[in-house]
């Protein structure tokens, strides 16, 4: 087991014991407001910015900005008050252990694609700045299981032409 098996599996661990702590529910909607607020955000910050320039009578380079985080904000609150309501019926005393058992499950496999799209963004800076060794990287335990979760998950991401488009540069 190397140092970063280590780094890791205490990462792994804080993510089952919050994910224990705050219940399935929270841990589902935290990722749902996470997801939905970067894809509204994306959707709708022009329509945003459009009303900020013309309603509030803002303008200026940073409008688009602006826009997205005002977007975003407003779309992880609005998910996060939805999730804790729902959360309320699931902590009634029947579901309430569940709910925290799932969580659990739940909380570690957040935190391992966290940690898996982390080590793609870090594997392509190492190409530049030699974080690691190819050595390193093959005696650790969790690294390669952890590296293939997120271009498996997200193989729309392009993760592989986004590698070789770094590594070229």
């Amino acid at each position: 087991m190397t140092t970063f098996d280590i780094i890791i599996a205490i990462l792994l661990i804080i993510g089952a014991f919050r994910g224990f702590i705050n219940g399935f529910v929270m841990q589902l909607t935290s990722l749902a407001a996470l997801l939905l607020g970067i894809w509204v955000a994306i959707r709708f910050s022009d329509f945003s910015a459009t009303l900020l320039t013309e309603k509030a009578g803002l303008n200026g380079q940073y409008v688009p900005l602006v826009a997205f985080a005002l977007t975003f904000i407003v779309v992880m609150v609005a998910v996060h008050f939805t999730g804790k309501l729902i959360d309320k019926i699931f902590n009634l005393p029947p579901l309430s252990i569940v709910n925290k058992i799932f969580g659990l499950v739940f909380g570690t496999l957040k935190y391992a694609l966290i940690i898996s799209i982390l080590i793609v963004f870090i594997e392509k800076a190492n190409h530049r700045f030699h974080f690691y060794t190819e050595e390193s990287k093959n005696k650790s335990m969790l690294y390669k299981p952890l590296a293939k979760l997120a271009p498996s998950i997200y193989p729309y991401l392009h993760f592989e032409s986004i590698k070789e488009s770094l590594k070229s540069k």
